[in-house]
């Protein structure tokens, strides 16, 4: 992904670089700032039950990644100014074993609203979904 300097001031880029600063360094209350209210979590992930929530049960499915690993890393990969962007979250139990999970992310106004995680192996179902949401 690239990055120029007229991009910097986008609502997008503002957002992810919130976002990615306080996730980064575990700042899980200004992490819940940046979430609305009725933010809407999925997940196709294979080994989870989660499918989907909103609200609050949401918000504690987005922030659990951080108790799912001791260390977890937030990193940006795409981003559209239409308010659509990619990213994945780096899961590392303190030693050699790391889990990637791709996300969409999908954000109105400076606050995330919806998001879908990924297996590592289905990039190509994430990049689908943020190419549906950015046509709907």
């Amino acid at each position: 992904m690239s990055h120029n300097p007229s991009q910097a001031d986008h609502p997008v880029h503002s957002f992810l670089a919130s976002f990615t600063a306080a996730w980064n360094a575990n700042d899980l209350d200004n992490v819940r700032a940046l979430l609305h209210p009725d933010l809407y979590a999925e997940s196709h992930r294979s080994f989870t039950a989660l499918g989907s929530v909103r609200g609050s049960d949401a918000h504690e499915a987005v922030l659990s990644f951080h108790v799912a690993a001791p260390y977890c890393a937030f990193e940006v990969v795409e981003t559209r100014p239409d308010g659509h962007a990619a990213g994945r979250f780096l899961l590392n139990d303190g030693g050699v074993a790391e889990l990637e999970i791709p996300v969409v992310l999908h954000l109105v106004e400076g606050l995330l609203v919806q998001c879908a995680t990924f297996d590592a192996s289905d990039v190509d179902d994430a990049v689908a979904l943020l190419d549906e949401w950015a046509t709907a």
